[in-house]
């Protein structure tokens, strides 16, 4: 079963511009979300979804896999559709499970990544 994880982000809030960029001891938020995800041992692969060259540089120069998508999409769920599109389209490969997570939620942690995947992965009826 193909599981994989999409961050949507975007430097456009209007409530805090430029979030996904800000520091947290040293680190943006946004590299604090793909480091905690990614660490949940039962997704093969994480990605963050982003319309911005500056997170997806970000992303790319610290080892990750970014996704540029579309300036248009209204929702975090729009935006991390259009990615898993393009992801199955580059690997040639369905995806069973997508899991996304907030790129404003640096506390995130594998665990909790794993505890909401977890019926998922135990439920026959989805395999």
């Amino acid at each position: 079963m193909r599981v994989i994880a999409i961050i949507p982000a975007r430097m456009a809030s209007s409530r805090f511009p430029g979030k996904p960029m800000a520091d947290i001891h040293g680190i943006p938020m946004i590299g604090h979300c793909l480091f905690r995800v990614s660490m949940c041992s039962e997704l093969e692969a994480t990605y963050v979804a982003t319309c911005d060259k500056e997170i997806f540089d970000y992303v790319e120069s610290v080892g990750g896999r970014a996704i540029m998508t579309s300036h248009s999409h209204e929702r975090a769920s729009d935006r991390a559709a259009e990615a898993m599109i393009s992801v199955e389209k580059e690997t040639g490969e369905k995806t069973d499970i997508l899991v996304m997570v907030q790129g404003d939620e640096p506390m995130d942690t594998q665990e909790m990544v794993s505890q909401a995947i977890a019926p998922m992965l135990s439920d026959e009826s989805i395999k």
